[in-house]
Formats: structure tokens, sequence, C-alpha cells
């Protein structure tokens, strides 16, 4: 099962980073191994670049892919902020932009945005612009929560 589990990996990780886009199936795959591994508290920074090839235009209209990949993005943000955030910088604009618009769009009810909002304010050794993107995508969603409330 390690084998199979391991090699899923090494596949989803080389396809996100030699291929522009990876496909739907891959993506959930990738998402997947990435749940898995952050409920065993065993994430590396390999696990998290390729899961930033989730945030490609071309799921956008996958409610799934939507959804778990939202899921997946505030649990990393709030679990490992700063290997997270470290990784993030690397990415394209593009990426950034959709990763914002998922943070002040959360899809579930829930997360706690103060924690996580917490997390990436204090989270150190990474880009202040980054940082303040991210932390404007956090309060759009903390200011609708408010208004909801």
């Amino acid at each position: 099962m390690k084998k199979i589990i391991v090699s899923i990996a090494i596949t989803c990780y080389c396809c996100c980073i030699y291929a522009q886009q990876v496909s739907p199936d891959v993506c959930i795959q990738t998402m997947g191994l990435l749940q898995n591994k952050i409920a065993h508290s065993h994430i590396e920074k390999g696990d998290i670049v390729g899961f930033w090839s989730c945030f490609e235009n071309c799921y956008d209209n996958s409610i799934e892919i939507l959804e778990f990949r939202n899921e997946i993005l505030y649990a990393l943000l709030q679990l490992y902020p700063k290997l997270t955030l470290s990784t993030l910088q690397e990415q394209s604009t593009s990426i950034l932009d959709r990763v914002v618009h998922d943070l002040a769009n959360p899809l579930h009810e829930g997360i706690n945005l103060l924690k996580v909002y917490y997390k990436v304010a204090t989270a150190e050794q990474v880009d202040n612009h980054l940082k303040e993107c991210l932390l404007s995508g956090l309060q759009i969603a903390i200011d609708n929560k408010d208004v909801d409330n």
C-alpha cells in the first residue's frame, strides 16, 4: 500500500512540475494524498508545491475540486503556515490571485477564520507583500461572516 501511495505521489508531483496543467483526476488524487498527510502530520514541501497546481483556472468549474482545495488550503494555512507561504511565494501571480479568491470565499462554515488570519500574520521569514495579499482575502471572509451573523 505504501508503494502505491508513494508511486501516486511521485506521479502527481512530476505532473505538477513538468506540465502546465494536470488533469482533474490527478488534482483530486494530489489533494486526497495531501489530506491524508495532514491527518497524519507528515507534510513535506513537495506535497504543498504539488497542491498549487490545483489552482489552475481550468478547475474553476468543478465544485468538487473547489470545495476540496478550499478545505486543504485553510488546513495548510492553519497547521503549516510558514511552509505553505514559502511555497506559495514561488508560484505565479495567477495562482496567488486564485488563492486569495478562495480565502475570501470559504466554502466551509467550520473554519476559524481569525485563527487562520493570526497564523498567516505571524508567520516569520515570509514576503510581506504575500502576507498582505492573503490577509486581505481573509479579512474579506471575516467581514462577510460578520455581516451574515
